[in-house]
């Protein structure tokens, strides 16, 4: 088996960025994706103004996404802080996500999109830890 190239791992991670945007883009579409009942429901919270506490919750989602963008600028460049950085941004990201208030409406295309993302960034974090490719995150011992 051919060993996957620096190239080859950078393609597969602007893959797992891309569908994360495709997904993200295709939630535009509710409109014309969500059945009339789930759109009721959806126009019906574009009015109600959210509590405190969940404002608060809404904005502790932001180091997540600073720490997910570090992360992956990361492992564009091979930094060995990428790794533990990718799957602290993916914990607290998946911890925020459990207690971040109300419902998530997503039509069948952007979640099927959001689906790719996850099993692409899955294979992304397999990689870089459980192949020779994690050799690229060491660092480099400088000789004197």
């Amino acid at each position: 088996m051919k060993p996957m190239t620096k190239k080859q791992f950078r393609v597969l991670l602007t893959l797992s960025i891309a569908a994360l945007v495709t997904s993200t883009v295709a939630g535009v579409f509710d409109s014309w994706l969500l059945p009339p009942s789930l759109l009721d429901y959806q126009q019906a919270q574009h009015g109600v103004h959210p509590k405190a506490g969940e404002l608060v919750i809404s904005f502790l989602g932001i180091p997540g996404l600073i720490i997910a963008l570090v992360a992956l600028v990361g492992l564009y460049r091979f930094w060995p802080s990428a790794r533990w950085l990718s799957v602290a941004a993916w914990v607290y990201m998946l911890i925020w996500m459990c207690f971040s208030p109300g419902p998530i409406l997503s039509n069948a295309v952007a979640g099927a999109f959001s689906q790719c993302s996850t099993l692409l960034v899955g294979m992304v974090l397999a990689i870089i830890y459980f192949s020779p490719a994690a050799e690229w995150f060491q660092r480099k011992e400088s000789n004197p």
